[in-house]
């Protein structure tokens, strides 16, 4: 028996299915506040919206900007600017979608609308929010919030399974990962469709560029295999899985990204192989982390590995 947890499958080299995931189905089921009609997903296009349209704020961000990073900007023109905060806000949606429950930082989506009158608070946590990632999430999350919510009681941010000790892995075997999404797993690139009246094609084309697996084709002379490895698997799964008795149970969560590339519906047979998604689910495989995994949620998940025991 094999439960491959939020095991993504791509049969494209640049895959968009994880970027449409962020853009339309993230969040989407999650509200900030009960009496509110928009979701969370709302305001994160929202808060990239409100950026994107006023000149006003993205003044103020990238002056922001300038000053806190003043070597990577300071010979940098303000679109150059405007595009890297873009794609960070981007990688922000991923990372905490991906590893921190809504209920844990939705508070905290810097909207324009809401901060005009305090500009500098504005910027400040703007520039933050889109410079969060899996390393500093927590910091960040904290940070903001005393920012934005000053003499208010801190809630707990951390994910238990992401409180642990965790190391992104060096250069070079990062390198090395992009290069084997180059020649057979494929990667994903964002989808920034409803960004397409703010942005101009070439924006869209640089954006994409800068997140795209092909360049390693090129600088290290590999070839894509077209997917073959995604597309064998799957022709396993439809031919061999009732004949090898192979049992497998795959577990997604609804606000993971990565469910965007999950293993489609019809390789599903609830026999030997299931899929379950989690409800408010994140990437977290730990059963008892209870911001990721309700007690109804665990139940799921443990009487399917018990009827594959049997």
């Amino acid at each position: 028996m094999m439960s491959p947890f939020c095991a993504p499958f791509f049969t494209e080299q640049d895959s968009l299915s994880v970027g449409k995931y962020i853009a339309n189905v993230s969040g989407a089921q999650d509200k900030i506040t009960e009496d509110d009609d928009k979701t969370v997903n709302d305001y994160v296009w929202d808060c990239l919206r409100q950026y994107l349209s006023n000149p006003t704020a993205m003044s103020l961000v990238e002056d922001y900007a300038r000053k806190e990073e003043k070597e990577a900007f300071e010979s940098r023109n303000s679109t150059y600017i405007k595009l890297n905060m873009v794609q960070d806000c981007f990688d922000a949606a991923f990372a905490l979608f991906s590893y921190v429950n809504v209920n844990l930082w939705s508070d905290i989506i810097p909207l324009y609308e809401n901060l005009k009158t305090q500009p500098e608070v504005y910027a400040q946590c703007f520039y933050l929010f889109a410079r969060t990632d899996i390393n500093n999430k927590d910091k960040n999350i904290k940070k903001i919030r005393e920012i934005m919510f000053p003499g208010t009681p801190q809630r707990c941010i951390s994910n238990k399974i992401w409180s642990l000790p965790y190391v992104l892995p060096n250069d070079k075997l990062d390198e090395i990962y992009f290069v084997q999404a180059a020649m057979e797993l494929g990667y994903y690139l964002f989808d920034y469709s409803k960004l397409s009246d703010l942005l101009i094609e070439d924006e869209i084309e640089y954006l994409n560029s800068e997140v795209s697996v092909k360049e390693f084709n090129k600088k290290d002379g590999v070839t894509y295999d077209g997917g073959a490895f995604t597309l064998n698997f799957f022709n396993f799964l439809g031919n061999n899985a009732e004949k090898t008795k192979c049992k497998m149970i795959f577990v997604y969560g609804d606000n993971d990204p990565w469910t965007g590339a999950a293993i489609p519906d019809n390789y599903v047979d609830n026999t030997y192989i299931k899929k379950l998604l989690i409800r408010k689910g994140v990437h977290s495989p730990q059963l008892n982390d209870e911001d990721s995994y309700s007690k109804e949620e665990r139940k799921r998940v443990i009487d399917a590995i018990n009827e594959f025991l049997k």
